[in-house]
């Protein structure tokens, strides 16, 4: 039996999470407000039609005109100060009775500030910061803590890395929501749609509730997938990665190696799908070249 809670993509898919969509009214003045664009988890969504032309990964660019997705501001000035909103990248040590403890510390984490990722007050306490401070960070453990934390006073040692207005993954959103899909390669289209009908079919629920659950309309849901998917298959054409590269199948091995799978066969073999592992791999992939 195929796997119904889309354990791999859906990881990847929903880090954003909502969608919004409508027209805002213009007040007072008369005139007939433009159309707002309909937004699935930051996707901006089209009506580009679907083409039965031949397509290859290698010539995705074929199909969508790129941005300069190298182009984005991804860090701000030296003298900016961490806000709400911003994504800190961050080293930290966390401390109990003077004492490090167990999964307390980090290197390179990058955090939205104002997430709620953290333990309450830690974000807050990171505002105002500048890039290369150094800060305590003074904390309660929650009750519901393993019991060598529970109720206690920590402290954190945070060193500000880098401050960037927005998380990679908004940088990613913008790349995907202003370069232009030409068309869709039926390929690419197909096998996001039949992946999700069959998900939805098997997921205990009717499609209605399911393509709910995921926030959008059925239409709408598949295309912000085949958009996504699209786009970053081009930029990593681009960069010279294709699904047959050594960088693409060691991406595909580290996102497995979190479920318990040494191999891409067995995998499949559990149940996933091999859109899953693509598309995972792709935006992961993307991610990164966009922070270089």
């Amino acid at each position: 039996m195929r796997n119904k809670y889309l354990p791999l993509l859906l990881t990847v898919l929903l880090l954003l999470g909502g969608c919004g969509s409508g027209q805002s009214e213009a007040e007072g003045s008369g005139e007939v407000p433009a159309p707002q664009p309909t937004i699935v988890d930051g996707v901006v969504i089209d009506d580009a039609e679907i083409s039965e032309a031949s397509f290859t990964p290698e010539g995705a660019a074929d199909f969508i005109l790129l941005t300069d997705y190298k182009d984005f501001v991804k860090e701000a000035p030296e003298d900016a100060v961490v806000q709400e909103g911003n994504c800190v990248n961050i080293d930290f040590t966390g401390y109990v009775d003077g004492n490090a403890f167990d999964g307390g510390s980090a290197k390179g984490y990058e955090l939205t500030i104002g997430s709620g990722d953290f333990i309450e007050g830690f974000e807050d306490q990171l505002i105002g910061a500048k890039k290369g401070d150094q800060i305590t960070v003074t904390v309660t453990f929650p009750s519901t803590y393993p019991q060598h934390l529970a109720d206690k006073e920590g402290t954190f040692e945070v060193t500000v890395n880098s401050i960037m207005p927005l998380s990679p993954i908004h940088y990613v959103n913008q790349v995907i929501n202003q370069s232009t899909v030409r068309s869709y390669p039926a390929d690419v289209y197909r096998e996001v749609e039949e992946y999700f009908d069959a998900s939805a079919a098997g997921s205990g629920v009717s499609e209605e509730e399911y393509y709910k659950a995921l926030g959008a309309s059925r239409e709408d849901f598949i295309r912000s997938r085949a958009r996504t998917l699209l786009t970053n298959m081009a930029i990593c054409a681009a960069e010279g990665i294709t699904a047959d590269s050594e960088e693409f199948k060691a991406k595909v091995l580290a996102n497995l190696a979190g479920y318990g799978f040494s191999s891409a066969e067995d995998a499949l073999a559990a149940g996933f799908y091999q859109l899953e592992l693509d598309y995972a791999a792709y935006y992961d992939l993307v991610l990164e070249i966009i922070q270089k």
